[in-house]
């Protein structure tokens, strides 16, 4: 299938239990539809590596304990390696030398897009470098309407 998205998911458990998971894959349509063109006419050429369409802790997960922020980091490594999972896993648990490098690499551009108001949300992607570009599409779920926005990640700022 032609609009297949191939989508990657990574999972935290501890005792059997399921902390969280975050999903990636490749941009999607509307990404490439509503917030690339927004992109484009700030940047030249510019390109979007990947989507992050989920990341969720569970309930029983423990807050403010930076599980997010690695399901999160870990998700944009993927991307950013190319969806090489092997990659992936050698650049995280390489030596220090290979994290110098890794920070020297050029920027790797992701969208995700989220509930406009949901403010935790909105915070964590805020301390994670993530940039709104659309803050007025909605998204209609049963017979609510929301405020959808989408966030930008890896800009040079």
């Amino acid at each position: 299938n032609k609009y297949a998205i191939y989508k990657y998911v990574m999972v935290i458990c501890l005792d059997c239990q399921v902390l969280g998971y975050c999903t990636v894959g490749e941009t999607g349509r509307s990404a490439k539809r509503k917030t690339l063109p927004v992109l484009q006419s700030y940047i030249q050429n510019v390109k979007i590596e990947g989507e992050l369409y989920t990341l969720y802790l569970s309930q029983n997960c423990p807050r403010r304990q930076g599980i997010g922020g690695s399901l999160f980091d870990v998700g944009y490594d993927l991307i950013k390696n190319g969806f090489d999972w092997n990659k992936t896993v050698q650049d995280r648990n390489g030596n220090d030398k290979n994290k110098k490098i890794m920070k020297k690499s050029k920027n790797c551009i992701i969208v995700l897009w989220l509930l406009g108001d949901n403010d935790i949300a909105m915070k964590f992607y805020k301390k994670k470098g993530g940039i709104m570009i659309n803050d007025h599409e909605r998204a209609h779920f049963g017979k609510k309407t929301y405020r959808y926005s989408s966030m930008v990640f890896g800009l040079a700022t």
